[in-house]
């Protein structure tokens, strides 16, 4: 319920008020306006950036909406920066969702589990902030689903989540476990291809400026602001939460890590939802820097697989779905800034790692192909021949 009443208030407050709303995005479609017409290299100098945002009517004490990207995230913000605002924040929205939608609509989804896409707390976050969330989840999913059948799409769908490197720290070894040598040659071409354009339309001195402010800023995010650490669903955002130290909450996330490369190796072989889903969580755990929009990628694996297991219920073990259901609701936790309660958020998605890397029920005599964990696989070879 609160996902729906949220949403409302704040386009009744759109509507009636002059206020510039939905902070995150006006950072990113500003940052694309501003290299628009200055020297592109200095939209990492914070400053600058700061007092463009102001000029173009951001309240100067919003604080700072920083911009920290890899360079090749410019070649898809100049064009969102020379619209007006309004109507580029509808069309990140509209877009961005669509292809999010889309990278799962190979499963068959049934009736509740379906909308609850729509009304699961990341992405009621994503819509109120408009931030990029839907963008890597389309882009994990959707390479993740055509892995197998179409594998030089999905390495140009997997490279491009370099646009926020955090995310993409696992896609490697995906490849690697797998053998999956042409979605492996297809990610290396297609992030020269993006390196080259963006060098040519915006210099080398932004690459430059990207890795020098790049430092600091992952250490301003990680380092121990309550502000920032109740909206991060990390490992080490949650042992800091509980209280440990620098030192305990490194050595957590090192572990997560480690059990995340371990989950992928269990499922290189499979072809299933569930092993396809291993991914995005694993990737959560992995990283040291995520946040409450940065969860659609889980919510779409997690609720695909619960729809596949739902339509084939002796393949779903009795404690499965109140677990997996965990995650996709727990996120709600994180925007209410719950303090030691978000701890709760990667305990819960390193449970749901563990239940999607066992190997899945083998199904009953006689069960059909289409209702088992094998769905994926089905819908894969359907779409293939279309």
């Amino acid at each position: 319920m609160a996902c729906l009443i949220q949403p409302l208030l704040w386009a009744i407050k759109l509507a009636i008020t002059p206020e510039v709303l939905f902070p995150d995005f006006f950072g990113l479609w500003s940052s694309g306006r501003y290299v628009l017409t200055h020297v592109p290299s200095t939209v990492y100098d914070d400053r600058l950036l700061h007092a463009f945002q102001v000029e173009l009517g951001m309240p100067a004490d919003i604080g700072h909406l920083t911009f920290f990207y890899p360079p090749w995230v410019l070649m898809l913000l100049a064009p969102l920066g020379a619209l007006p605002y309004g109507i580029a924040r509808v069309a990140w929205l509209v877009l961005t969702f669509a292809a999010y939608v889309v990278a799962l609509t190979a499963w068959r989804w049934r009736g509740v589990v379906a909308y609850l896409l729509f009304l699961a707390p990341s992405s009621a976050v994503c819509f109120l902030v408009g931030q990029n969330g839907f963008l890597t989840a389309a882009l994990m999913l959707g390479g993740m689903r055509l892995l197998w059948t179409r594998p030089m799409v999905a390495g140009i769908l997997l490279a491009s989540l370099g646009y926020k490197p955090q995310f993409a720290i696992l896609v490697p070894f995906v490849m690697l476990f797998g053998c999956h040598w042409r979605a492996l040659a297809s990610a290396g071409a297609w992030i020269a291809v993006l390196s080259l354009a963006t060098t040519l339309a915006f210099g080398t001195d932004t690459w430059g400026a990207w890795l020098t402010g790049v430092g600091g800023q992952a250490g301003t995010l990680t380092g121990g602001r309550a502000a920032l650490l109740d909206l991060m669903p990390t490992v080490l955002a949650g042992v800091l939460l509980l209280g440990g130290s620098a030192t305990m909450a490194h050595a957590a996330q090192a572990a997560a890590a480690f059990f995340g490369l371990v989950a992928l190796w269990k499922v290189r072989t499979r072809q299933d939802i569930a092993a396809r889903a291993v991914l995005p969580v694993a990737t959560i755990l992995a990283t040291p820097y995520a946040f409450d929009y940065d969860l659609p990628m889980v919510t779409g694996a997690i609720l695909a697989v619960i729809a596949v297991r739902i339509a084939a219920p002796d393949r779903l073990r009795p404690f499965e779905l109140p677990l997996l259901f965990a995650c996709v609701v727990m996120p709600a936790i994180l925007p209410a800034h719950g303090g030691a309660l978000a701890a709760m958020v990667p305990i819960a998605l390193g449970i749901a790692l563990w239940i999607l890397s066992r190997k899945p029920r083998p199904p009953v005599f006689g069960q059909s192909a289409r209702s088992s964990d094998e769905t994926g696989r089905y819908a894969d070879m359907k779409l293939s021949t279309r």
